[in-house]
């Protein structure tokens, strides 16, 4: 959108004011409040867009803008205006193959680090699934849209969204023929006031809230964990955030001191969070998350277990589309205090696996060298394998050992069936027990607050414990009536103490 002079100046009062207020980086742009500099020391360059003409009946909101390292976010809401002809129906987007890959996009301008300005366009996330098109209109099935636009940026560069932006291919949908008209696309113009709050920021940065900071890895059974250690802030800007929160922690201030009531922060994997996995070769893959919430309140780690991906081949690794929440949480009641909750989605998390390169190419922030590795399937094997020497390096010796020593003493002559079951069923135990601790060491350390629904290692610790119940039960057994002979033959040696015995067990009367 193309300010005037006087619409200029407006906006930069309040963009100023707003500068009283915890907000991005993007907010806090000197340049940004005097447009008339701007016009006369920028070069921008424009892009060669053909957005088509302006659409009459709709019209486009930014409602929050949120900021990472690695790009920003807008919200966007859609809906007919106040002039519009209802009886109008739209495609916004239309995401066919080939030539009919159409996404709706916004058009708008970035300044890079060098201080350039630049037009450049981004895709908006698709919102329907089960469609090729996001639809707005009476026979479409939607009297709005709400949605996202993820932007990716260098390190340093920033959104210049009050020099305009537009939301294109927007195509009209005629319900008689059941076709859109995708030879005359429309665009529509964003209106951005709700991004120039003076009280409380619609603009928010990421760094603000939480920092991921990647620590090492480990694989075991072709799954992949990720860990990531986190520096939570929620609890010092929750009271300052909102109106809403700020009288929430208000009027539970005494609850809070005392601890009965504490500031949750969560990172909230949902339904449309997935990881965008960059390998050595400069391929890149998208996998889906698992819906999954990570309390942070007390900085607890992240451990991302994801599958079937070649660990080694691993540089890095995007966080897409999460939401920050907070909220009061009642520690005597487990449960959350009503209207308490504040949430806020970020479309790219940096997670500092490598170095963050500016727009010029130079690093900005270095990423992490001080990293660990594990191979679980290896660790497992070699304590299988060590284990396995140890048990039979005793066994087998003590076998011939005790064979040598009792060859002449009819009762006590080694019978190798009996040894070799009793040996067998011993060394049984002994690995199921040595690996049901291993995996549950894994599942407690490595592999925990991976997945509540599932983890690789939880069928080993079933089979494992199982085989454990039932082995140490049978020794346990097996020891008792042990114990229970021994006691027998001590009692009986007691009763023969004074009566000579020759080998074939005659009693000798003297």
């Amino acid at each position: 959108m193309k300010l005037t002079k006087l619409s200029a100046y407006f906006f930069a009062v309040l963009l100023g004011a707003s500068l009283c207020s915890f907000t991005s980086k993007t907010a806090n742009d000197p340049i940004d409040n005097e447009p008339k500099k701007v016009a006369k020391t920028e070069a921008v360059e424009e892009a060669d867009n053909n957005l088509g003409t302006l659409n009459p009946d709709l019209t486009f909101q930014l409602r929050s803008m949120s900021i990472t390292e690695l790009g920003a976010s807008f919200q966007i809401y859609a809906a007919f205006n106040e002039t519009a002809n209802l009886n109008n129906n739209y495609y916004v987007g239309y995401w066919g193959e080939g030539d009919s890959y159409l996404p709706a996009s916004l058009s708008f301008y970035v300044r890079e680090s060098s201080g350039n300005v630049v037009q450049r366009t981004a895709e908006i996330n698709k919102i329907q699934s089960n469609t090729l098109y996001d639809g707005i209109g009476s026979v479409l099935g939607a009297q709005y849209l709400n949605g996202f636009c993820d932007i990716p940026l260098s390190y340093g560069e920033e959104v210049v969204y009050n020099r305009g932006v537009q939301i294109f291919n927007i195509f009209n949908y005629d319900y008689e023929t059941r076709t859109a008209d995708f030879e005359n696309p429309t665009y529509s113009e964003c209106t951005i006031s709700n991004l120039d709050s003076t009280t409380y920021p619609t603009k928010y940065n990421a760094s603000d809230f939480f920092d991921l900071t990647y620590v090492g890895s480990s694989e075991f059974s072709g799954y992949s964990a990720f860990k990531f250690d986190v520096d939570n802030k929620g609890n010092e800007i929750y009271q300052s955030l909102t109106a809403t929160t700020s009288r929430a922690y208000r009027n539970n201030e005494e609850l809070i001191e005392n601890g009965t009531i504490y500031v949750r922060s969560a990172l909230s994997f949902g339904g449309s969070t997935h990881f965008l996995i960059h390998y050595k070769d400069g391929s890149s893959e998208r996998i889906n998350s698992t819906a999954e919430n990570f309390e942070i309140t007390n900085n607890e780690p992240v451990i991302l277990l994801i599958e079937g991906v070649d660990i080694d081949s691993v540089v890095n690794i995007e966080i897409r589309d999460i939401y920050y929440n907070l909220d009061l949480y009642n520690r005597d009641t487990n449960s959350i205090i009503t209207r308490t909750n504040f949430s806020q989605r970020f479309g790219n998390v940096y997670t500092h696996m490598v170095d963050l390169k500016n727009s010029t190419g130079d690093v900005a922030i270095n990423g992490v060298t001080n990293k660990y590795y594990i191979n679980n399937d290896l660790l497992v094997g070699l304590l299988f394998g060590c284990s396995t020497f140890v048990f039979l390096a005793i066994v087998v010796p003590s076998y011939f050992y005790l064979k040598q020593k009792n060859r002449n003493d009819e009762f006590k002559r080694m019978n190798t069936k009996s040894y070799v079951t009793t040996a067998t069923y011993g060394y049984l135990c002994i690995e199921s027990l040595l690996l049901l601790v291993a995996f549950i060491a894994i599942r407690a350390t490595i592999f925990s607050n991976a997945l509540v629904v599932f983890n690789p290692t939880d069928a080993y610790i079933v089979v494992f414990g199982v085989a454990s119940i039932i082995l140490v039960g049978y020794f346990i057994r097996y020891f008792t009536v042990m114990v229970k002979n021994n006691i027998e033959k001590r009692r009986r040696d007691r009763l023969n103490m004074n009566r000579d015995l020759i080998d074939d067990g005659t009693l000798i009367i003297r």
